[in-house]
């Protein structure tokens, strides 16, 4: 059962503090971040060189590079709307709820875009027009919802 405060683990037979939930969510989510930020940076980066100076042919590494991207938004995503649904403000507000999950829920508009993305890297030979403006689509929603203040201060 959830309460207001405390999750029964049925599997552990123990109670467990909602903010100790938080807090291993927040601390995952914090520490998977920093490498979002890096990959999915190569990713562009390796998108935008191999479009305007290798000819448009997909290489191993692109596939690659976005395949770990798209998985590392996913994933940083899932934490996001874990880690607000335990969070304190959460629980106590009675308001709209959706407020606390725009972060996700952007983070994964864009994992679906990066998806889609990195099916049509695996099924073409070279990136086209449509590849690399969906790709900085994808960055865009990405930069919308990543808190930088965080990072820069």
């Amino acid at each position: 059962f959830i309460s207001r405060d405390f999750l029964y683990l049925y599997g552990f037979n123990k109670i467990v503090k909602m903010e100790e939930i938080y807090q291993t969510f927040a601390g995952s989510h914090n520490g998977i971040s920093y490498s979002t930020i890096i990959i999915f940076g190569a990713f562009i980066f390796l998108l935008l060189l191999t479009f305007l100076g290798q000819g448009g042919r997909v290489s191993e590494v692109l596939r690659k590079s976005s395949f770990f991207a798209t998985m590392l938004l996913f994933i940083q995503g899932v934490l996001g709307v874990m880690m607000e649904y335990y969070s304190p403000a959460f629980v106590t507000w009675e308001g709209s709820n959706l407020v606390y999950f725009r972060y996700s829920i952007s983070i994964l508009i864009s994992t679906g875009l990066m998806a889609y993305v990195t099916f049509l890297l695996k099924n073409t030979k070279k990136v086209s027009l449509f590849i690399v403006v969906l790709a900085l689509s994808a960055a865009l929603v990405f930069e919308y919802a990543y808190p930088w203040s965080k990072i820069f201060g």
